[in-house]
């Protein structure tokens, strides 16, 4: 909880002291696999925010999400950041649509499935049904900040300018 605690302040203090954080479950509890998820969440975050190198990073995420999934098999967490690995590094788009799908089937109330399978969505087009998942993910965690910040790209894609979904 004290890594995705920072995890969620999105800035790179935060991402280090998150990373501290799943590093000590992790000692403390090798087995737990939602700590090699919540290190494998933050170093793409940290490539996302532009702060270390994807080409040095992405292995070592695709380790730690196997290193999850061999413990637990039925992880939504670790599906879902596998398809955005798949779609933003791998190009396997169709693949990547799978894992989400799949991710919503383990776990229906995971907010970062619908906000990334929403944008997904979007990046191939169908925006009504990525405002769904956004939508979605907004009635799951309101105060959620990324969730939040999806719906003004998405309503300006969608043409929907002044509106919330």
């Amino acid at each position: 909880m004290q890594g995705r605690f920072f995890w969620e302040k999105r800035t790179e203090e935060g991402f280090k002291k998150a990373l501290d954080f799943f590093e000590q479950a992790i000692a403390k509890d090798p087995s737990y696999a939602l700590a090699y998820v919540g290190l494998a969440d933050t170093y793409g975050t940290l490539i996302g925010y532009g702060f270390i190198p994807a080409e040095e990073t992405i292995p070592k995420i695709k380790a730690l999400l196997k290193k999850a999934l061999d413990i637990d098999g039925e992880l939504a967490e670790a599906d879902v950041l596998l398809a955005l690995i798949t779609y933003n590094y791998d190009w396997d788009w169709e693949g990547a649509g799978k894992r989400f799908e799949l991710a919503l089937q383990l776990n229906p109330n995971y907010v970062y499935a619908h906000l990334w399978y929403g944008i997904y969505l979007a990046n191939k087009g169908q925006i009504d049904k990525a405002m769904e998942r956004l939508k979605r993910a907004y009635e799951l965690d309101p105060l959620n900040i990324v969730a939040n910040y999806g719906f003004g790209p998405m309503n300006v894609l969608a043409r929907r300018e002044g509106s919330a979904f």
